[in-house]
């Protein structure tokens, strides 16, 4: 970036960095890459940061850069993994964090306003003084956005009773790439200077069409009963059968399993697990609600262990602890320094069929899943140690991933997390053609200057497109799936 442009914007008052030193820390996410990646990934250290307070600031950042033609890549947590938050063409970062405002509650309406930047376990907390809590929030809640989380896909704990983020939304405050600022409904376009938007335009958007600011967002009392249960079934076939019925059990908030493999991972991570066999399957089920509805929930629990007494029910206090880690998917990193998953989702009516067909991989893997909605399961497979400090042994584990990928797409299933950069192979799977085509189409109109976010699924690197990614994994399959079997399995 031009010095003058750099003084310009120190001349705004907003709190800023610019040195190479500062800048490069918002080069990557939370995924570590191998060094050698770089000459791939160009353009990821930014030119500048800045750090608004309130939306005025952010309009005012976002009008120098449209008129200068400065990319802009807004950056929450960092949470994603998928490089949504990091630049592609240098730039600026606007860094939401200091938007982090928490407004009055409507507690007739069940409604709070709060600001983009707000981070998910702050806002919970703020709640819980109150009497209310969240519906859902991500598993990174500790340290994503509200913001950042809504421009993704929305799915995560409580989503199974609530539904996605999507629907929880009654309005959104936006910054758009010109500098234009506007509060978009759920339902219903809004007019602007460039046409009309509505909500969909920014959901899953990623931060390339503009810049949420504030949100109002539905929440709810804090629970009158809760009930917590952890099962275990003998095999992934029983869990599959069950995992439909488990899925619609009244007030069910939150289920999570996990394979057998999965706690011999934990174990050697040094954490307590219940005794197993690799083949069993466990899971988590909360229930949260009125009286009345977790009890209806407990008889049909009891009726189900009725029904399947293979499936047994561990004690209480084993059940409170597995539920506690719902945040922490890489317990297992005690033991490994670096693990890459393959994180995906399928249908709930796929999953037996999908288990059984990964199970007949020539490679050893643990999974985490977790039901997501009455018809969707996300899940966690973990398989390689790819270690990112060797660009070997990292790229030992791409095969592994795509083929864990290409079979849940193969079932209706997709990646999770969104597109970002680094799932731009598999946009395919994420977007229709013509929804792909309808998205470039409204970011041409809204963001002529191409500044928000560039670089990411619409045009990416040459080596991430589709057909030069799969085209390059077959040929480098055989050699990856030989160095992966000798470095970089368990």
């Amino acid at each position: 970036m031009k010095k003058e442009f750099l003084d310009e914007l120190a001349s705004f008052g907003i709190d800023m960095v610019w040195t190479p030193f500062e800048c490069q820390f918002y080069g990557f996410d939370v995924t570590p890459l191998p060094k050698e990646t770089s000459w791939v990934f160009r353009g990821t250290t930014p030119d500048a940061v800045l750090r608004p307070k309130n939306t005025e600031e952010v309009a005012r950042v976002m009008d120098f850069a449209n008129k200068h033609k400065i990319p802009v890549c807004p950056r929450g947590g960092g949470t994603s993994g998928y490089y949504q938050s990091v630049p592609r063409n240098k730039g600026i970062v606007i860094e939401t964090l200091a938007l982090n405002n928490i407004g009055e509650l409507d507690e007739k309406e069940g409604v709070i306003s709060v600001s983009g930047g707000v981070i998910w376990s702050q806002l919970e907390w703020e709640l819980k003084k109150k009497g209310w809590t969240l519906k859902t929030y991500p598993t990174s809640y500790k340290s994503s956005t509200v913001a950042g989380w809504i421009q993704t896909e929305g799915l995560g704990v409580g989503s199974l009773a609530f539904g996605s983020i999507k629907k929880l939304i009654k309005e959104i405050e936006v910054v758009l790439p010109s500098g234009e600022v506007v509060w978009v409904p759920n339902e219903g376009l809004v007019e602007t200077k460039s046409g009309n938007l509505k909500f969909e335009d920014f959901i899953k958007s990623e931060g390339m069409m503009g810049i949420i600011t504030s949100v109002k967002l539905e929440v709810r009392r804090l629970p009158e009963s809760i009930a917590t249960y952890l099962l275990k079934f003998k095999d992934k076939n029983d869990f599959a059968l069950a995992s439909s019925r488990l899925a619609n059990i009244s007030s069910a908030y939150f289920i999570e399993f996990v394979n057998g493999s999965y706690m011999d991972l934990l174990a050697q991570s040094g954490h307590h697990t219940p005794k197993h066999l690799k083949e069993e399957v466990f899971a988590v089920i909360r229930l949260e609600g009125g009286k009345s509805d977790v009890e209806k929930g407990d008889k049909e629990i009891a009726a189900l262990l009725a029904e399947y007494p293979e499936i047994a029910r561990l004690p209480q206090e084993e059940a409170e602890e597995e539920y506690s880690y719902r945040l922490k998917y890489f317990r297992i990193k005690n033991a490994y320094s670096s693990v890459t998953p393959a994180d995906l989702s399928v249908p709930l009516s796929n999953l037996g069929q999908y288990l059984d067909k990964v199970s007949h991989f020539r490679f050893e893997f643990a999974y985490k899943g977790e039901i997501l909605t009455k018809e969707q399961c996300g899940l966690m497979f973990f398989y390689v140690l790819a270690n990112e400090l060797s660009l070997v042994r990292f790229m030992s584990a791409a095969p592994y991933q795509m083929e864990f990928i290409l079979s849940a797409m193969k079932m209706g299933g997709s990646p999770n997390g969104g597109i970002g950069l680094l799932n731009t192979p598999y946009v395919f799977g994420l977007r229709t053609q013509s929804e792909r085509e309808a998205f470039i189409q409204k970011k041409e109109t809204f963001d002529q200057n191409w500044i928000m976010n560039p670089g990411k699924w619409t045009d990416p690197p040459f080596f991430l497109r589709p057909s030069i990614y799969f085209s390059g994994m077959k040929l480098l399959e055989p050699v990856c799936w030989l160095v992966g079997g000798i470095v970089g399995r368990w």
